[in-house]
């Protein structure tokens, strides 16, 4: 296993396909949430001593107890694979924060529309879904230069679909050929903004648990 392979070894010496699987296998795991949990933990501990923010989970806990949380991760898994995931998380947060901005300005210019788009059973039952995801990102550039999407799947049956963002003068049009699909217009209220904007964020920490290129972001180069 490259964790074990890394574990002493310093992140310089690691070759460019050396990091980027050790990235996967660290999102496999799911350590980098265990190393933004010691972010987490570390911000809330300074709010605490500097703002007296009470925090019931932090009750007798200590910046001590931290760092010996760090070391023991670093013990087990190496200073390289600690470097690593918090790349993951850093990148993670740049991303969510340059679509949250992005939106924000989609939303403001009074023309966004967001749209939920579904596959019938005959297209989910003779396509992947990497070629449902391209089927996507071509129906959305064809309507709009600005548009952002990811998928999502159904709580009760876990149905594959997306949601979206895109901006137009005029109402979309229904030319979705592969399912369904539900337009409504983003009202230009804060409390809407607000709403859309949690909801893009909490697609885009769903879409940071796969590993694979085609979960990502769908998003157009040009802004608003």
């Amino acid at each position: 296993m490259l964790l074990k392979k890394t574990k002493s070894l310093s992140y310089k010496l690691l070759s460019k396909e050396q990091k980027q699987e050790l990235k996967q296998i660290i999102i496999k795991n799911k350590l980098h949430r265990e190393v933004g949990q010691f972010s987490l933990k570390g911000y809330r501990l300074y709010q605490r001593e500097h703002n007296g923010v009470y925090y019931p989970t932090l009750m007798n806990y200590s910046y001590q107890e931290l760092e010996n949380e760090i070391k023991e991760f670093v013990n087990l898994y190496g200073y390289t694979t600690f470097k690593v995931a918090n790349n993951v998380n850093h990148a993670s947060y740049k991303r969510t924060a340059r679509l949250k901005e992005r939106i924000r300005e989609a939303v403001e210019s009074g023309s966004a529309w967001f749209i939920t788009i579904t596959f019938n059973p005959e297209t989910l039952s003779k396509t992947n879904e990497k070629t449902r995801r391209v089927y996507v990102s071509r129906w959305l550039k064809s309507l709009s230069p600005f548009y952002v999407a990811n998928i999502d799947y159904g709580k009760t049956k876990g149905r594959e679909h997306y949601h979206a963002i895109i901006t137009s003068d005029q109402r979309p049009p229904k030319t979705w050929s592969y399912g369904f699909i539900d337009i409504l217009k983003v009202k230009t209220t804060e409390n809407d903004t607000k709403r859309i904007s949690k909801y893009i964020s909490k697609l885009t920490n769903h879409a940071i648990k796969h590993t694979t290129k085609s979960k990502r972001i769908i998003y157009s180069r040009q802004s608003k």
